[in-house]
């Protein structure tokens, strides 16, 4: 959990920060499971009580969860990368079957989705939106560092910023 899925070396060993992200299921929809639950069992549930289950869920590792750097986990939730099943760490799965009696139907497709990549797709191809690549930018007639008076230049900055020099 202190290693991005995606980016290799971009450790919190190295540094860095790693963020934490709920995958296949969101909290969303670990919270609403644990609430019909509770509902279904008791004929109400209370706050408390089911921020209490949801945490011991957490904590027996029974939910999704995937390390991601910033960037990764920006692009997750914008729908621009997808996680694959074999990078999620956490027993999920176990989650859903104890838990499928009170899953939403939204929860049941993403299961059904996640299963589905599971048997159909390699999860060893490096999404294409985080490969290197990079652009060349050739800027004409632009002065070089050395032609530029920067003595002069920082004069013409300081004179303005007193509005002694007239703007050209």
């Amino acid at each position: 959990m202190d290693e991005c899925a995606f980016y290799e070396g971009y450790s919190i060993k190295n540094g860095l920060t790693v963020e934490i992200h709920h995958s296949p299921f969101t909290l969303y929809e670990y919270t609403y499971a644990v609430c019909k639950k509770k509902l279904e069992e008791n004929g109400n549930y209370k706050i408390m009580e089911v921020a209490d289950e949801v945490s011991k869920l957490h904590y027996e590792f029974l939910v999704g969860l995937v390390p991601l750097n910033s960037t990764a986990h920006k692009l997750v939730h914008n729908q621009q990368l997808s996680i694959h099943p074999d990078l999620v760490l956490g027993d999920w799965e176990k989650f859903f079957n104890m838990y499928q009696d009170y899953a939403s139907d939204s929860l049941k497709k993403v299961m059904d989705d996640a299963k589905f990549a599971q048997n159909n797709t390699q999860s060893d191809a490096y999404p294409t939106i985080l490969r290197r690549s990079e652009n060349k930018f050739i800027q004409h007639d632009m002065k070089r560092l050395e032609d530029v008076n920067i003595s002069k230049m920082l004069t013409d900055i300081k004179l303005k910023s007193m509005n002694l020099l007239e703007s050209k």
